[in-house]
């Protein structure tokens, strides 16, 4: 399928590229742990989630255009159909996302990561709608929570692609 290798060529480029992005701001965490570089690694991380989740669907539905016939074979579940028509309102984007991309070619084995994006997307959300300034306020502890997550979706999104490459 060249649509599809093509545009996996072009998700592992901007997986390349946002997780720099969140490797760069981690870097600058170890040399000056602020509050505000807090906020900004859980920003460049759920930027990673929702970039990637975005680029998934985009893949899964051009493949699902060009080759309908996909569709039978990788036995998508309702939540997934919802979520590949549109449905913004669907949680867990990512995990929906990498699950509906791992059935063009495999099937998913589930995500050691999905724990963790739940803990990021809390306080990715408290950050970005805060109550009040002490909700901006990015704890030790959640500081360790959004790298564990990042270092787990790193982990995942690689095991993926390798899986897929051996498969494709």
């Amino acid at each position: 399928m060249p649509i599809l290798e093509d545009a996996t060529a072009r998700l592992k480029q901007t997986y390349a590229v946002l997780v720099a992005d969140c490797q760069e701001v981690e870097k600058l965490l170890h040399t000056t742990d602020t509050p505000c570089l807090r906020r900004m690694f859980v920003r460049t991380l759920s930027a990673f989630v929702e970039g990637m989740a975005h680029q998934m669907r985009c893949i899964v539905r051009d493949a699902l255009e060009e080759f309908p016939q996909a569709k039978d074979k990788c036995g998508f579940t309702d939540l997934e159909f919802e979520w590949l028509n549109g449905n913004k309102q669907v949680k867990k984007r990512l995990p929906t996302a990498m699950n509906c991309y791992a059935k063009l070619y495999l099937e998913p084995s589930g995500l050691s990561c999905q724990s963790k994006l739940d803990r990021l997307a809390k306080i990715r959300d408290r950050i970005t709608h805060p109550e009040s300034a002490a909700g901006l306020e990015v704890s030790d502890q959640e500081w360790t929570d959004a790298w564990a997550a990042a270092e787990s979706l790193i982990e995942d999104m690689g095991g993926l692609f390798r899986t897929c490459n051996a498969k494709g």
